[in-house]
């Protein structure tokens, strides 16, 4: 009878893991996570623009051979002034993270983007591991959530990434007729 409770038990709790995980083309669920000089990000602040997030192990090797890429194929190419493109790397590895190892696979990448410290609770939110590309669309839809190793998936991160900071057919024929002055909506409506 026991061992029917214990397997009844696991299985509810494998159940559940896959109910509450983030899928694609579901709103990605908000996260909070403290950053190296101790600042925090907040999923919910960055409504309205694209987040990309590399999850990392702190002294995983292939995460530090592609913490260079990611920061120049992906949030070098795509960062503009108007901070379209939000990046953030969460260190998924809590046993090990802390400043110094988180200071430390940031000096060796070059990453110039924020690193998160103990960030596994959100790596396990939303069903994934380190080594790993994600990326939230400007509606807060989970658009990517790589399968693979990140050097495996920098290609279909940066098609997401494309894809959502594009300006659709709609938003470029408004933009294209007169305004009238003072538009009261202007910076508030999106269509």
């Amino acid at each position: 009878m026991k061992r029917i409770l214990r397997l009844t038990w696991l299985l509810l709790i494998a159940a559940s893991i896959h109910i509450n995980a983030q899928d694609v083309g579901e709103k990605a669920s908000n996260f909070q996570v403290g950053l190296l000089g101790g600042e925090t990000f907040n999923l919910a602040d960055h409504e309205g623009k694209v987040v990309m997030v590399f999850f990392f192990g702190n002294t995983c090797p292939s995460c530090r051979a592609v913490g260079s890429i990611i920061e120049s194929s992906i949030y070098q190419e795509y960062m503009d002034d108007e901070g379209n493109l939000v990046a953030v790397g969460i260190d998924t590895w809590n046993s090990s993270s802390n400043e110094a190892s988180v200071t430390g696979f940031k000096n060796s990448t070059g990453i110039t983007f924020p690193l998160a410290i103990k960030g596994g609770d959100v790596a396990v939110q939303y069903k994934t591991t380190y080594d790993r590309l994600m990326v939230i669309d400007r509606a807060g839809i989970l658009v990517h959530k790589g399968l693979v190793v990140a050097s495996n998936d920098i290609n279909n991160a940066i098609a997401a990434i494309e894809e959502s900071l594009t300006v659709t057919g709609v938003e470029a024929q408004i933009s294209d007729r007169p305004s009238v002055y003072p538009n009261p909506g202007k910076d508030v409506l999106h269509v």
